[in-house]
């Protein structure tokens, strides 16, 4: 029999394009200096470097009553790449969006196996599909094209 977990290639590009394809447009979009970006990602911890009491900082203070370390984290990690440049920033929220959907691919492939009544050849399939859904589905725009969304 086939290992069920065995990862098809054309399966992960097949993901990988269709999320790009959807969020494509938002690497073109500017910061919301309206909005929260002005504060969450233009502020002086992602400008401040990596040095310990920047780090220490961003793990443990709470910033314009939030207290959001991933965040800004990888606002320091992005801001590292070519300072405030919004296509990096963008870039990185659709690389992000493209791991989550590869991990809604491999969970639910997972669940499906552990679950006794489950046909071991539709599993992948029902894996596939529910992370196309995922990938494509409106309510996931706004954590991919608003960048000081956690």
């Amino acid at each position: 029999m086939k290992n069920i977990l065995a990862i098809p290639k054309y399966q992960i590009v097949i993901l990988v394009l269709i999320t790009c394809a959807v969020y494509a447009p938002v690497v073109g979009n500017n910061f919301l200096y309206t909005w929260d970006d002005q504060i969450m990602i233009i502020n002086h911890y992602t400008s401040g470097g990596y040095h310990f009491s920047n780090l220490k900082s961003l793990c443990t203070d709470f910033y314009e009553g939030q207290y959001a370390p991933l965040l800004h984290i990888n606002t320091l990690l992005l801001y590292s790449i070519d300072k405030y440049n919004p296509v990096v920033f963008h870039l990185g929220s659709l690389l992000w969006q493209m791991g989550n959907v590869l991990l809604i691919w491999l969970f639910i492939k997972k669940l499906l196996l552990l679950r006794k009544e489950a046909v071991p050849v539709s599993i992948p399939a029902i894996a596939f599909l529910t992370a196309v859904i995922f990938a494509i589905h409106p309510i996931n725009v706004e954590a991919v094209t608003w960048l000081s969304m956690p």
